[in-house]
């Protein structure tokens, strides 16, 4: 029987990456070309096959049916792609590990104790790639996630590294700190957030307290630039006590409230259905023993 014609490899793979992210733009700075480039390949290729794939739905696009037929099988030979060529990259020096995780966890938690890893396994090399997001392990390219999450994700592992209990915090530099004695109080200060009120909302409503319509915050998405303007005396952030406190111990921050939200928590992510390398299952063991010893 003869073999059929492949389509052209750059076509699939900007359908592979536009049906992941169900977005031209995402898909092409993936692949490092113009979103045009990525709406011609994949013209190419439904030409190639005889059928539409992608469809656009005002400024947004759609998969089409047959596009859902091929996507899965498609992502997952992609997906395999990768590991293959990450397992021969491995090969060729030191096993490599690389985890997605949040700057403010890396810094507060994971690299003060890497000193440790490194001592009992110097074959292993951690990559480190800071995202505050959620991680899409279709790409291949992450082997962990550590993620701040309330919720399990399908297809995945994992296991709980660091309790998520959050509780009002700032500096003793905090202009007025001293009059702060009920939650009520609070109202007067900046309050700093992450990308909405619904944590503090949340943590007002543990304590059976209306938020006023004028209530005073400040967004801040990077974590470590929240910690810093707490530190600095600029407002009250809902510090994670697990990860401060060496910082309640020097009274860097108080916390005067013993009143906690613990909806979400620290959780090492990893897909379910691939066999781990020698090399991650030692991040693994090391960083579960780590959690175990705290």
């Amino acid at each position: 029987m003869k073999p059929t014609n492949l389509p052209p490899m750059n076509s699939l793979r900007a359908f592979e990456a536009v049906s992941r992210h169900v977005n031209v733009t995402q898909a092409a700075n993936e692949l490092s070309v113009s979103p045009s480039a990525i709406s011609h390949l994949i013209r190419r290729l439904e030409e190639n096959l005889g059928v539409t794939l992608v469809k656009r739905s005002g400024r947004n696009i759609v998969l089409t049916e047959s596009g859902l037929k091929l996507a899965p099988d498609l992502q997952e030979i992609f997906f395999s792609l990768r590991k293959i060529v990450s397992k021969t990259r491995n090969t060729l020096g030191k096993n490599i590990v690389t985890i997605s995780l949040r700057p403010y966890f890396a810094a507060k938690w994971l690299t003060p104790r890497l000193e440790d890893f490194w001592a009992e396994h110097p074959d292993v090399e951690l990559h480190l790639q800071h995202s505050n997001q959620p991680i899409d392990f279709s790409m291949g390219n992450i082997d962990f996630s550590i993620e701040w999450s309330g919720n399990e994700r399908p297809g995945l592992e994992r296991y709980k590294l660091v309790s998520g209990k959050l509780t009002p915090v700032f500096s003793p530099l905090l202009a007025d700190a001293k009059t702060i004695s009920k939650p009520e109080d609070l109202f007067r200060f900046a309050l700093l957030r992450e990308t909405d009120r619904d944590s503090w909302s949340r943590w007002f409503e543990h304590c059976e307290q209306d938020i006023p319509d004028n209530l005073h915050s400040i967004y801040i998405d990077d974590s470590n630039v929240r910690y810093q303007a707490a530190i600095q005396g600029q407002g009250i952030e809902l510090g994670c006590i697990a990860l401060i406190q060496d910082d309640l111990k020097t009274k860097l921050l108080v916390a005067p409230f013993d009143v906690h939200i613990d909806d979400r928590n620290y959780y090492l992510f990893q897909r379910s259905d691939r066999q781990s390398t020698e090399a991650e299952l030692k991040f693994k063991q090391w960083i579960l023993k780590q959690v175990n010893s705290d």
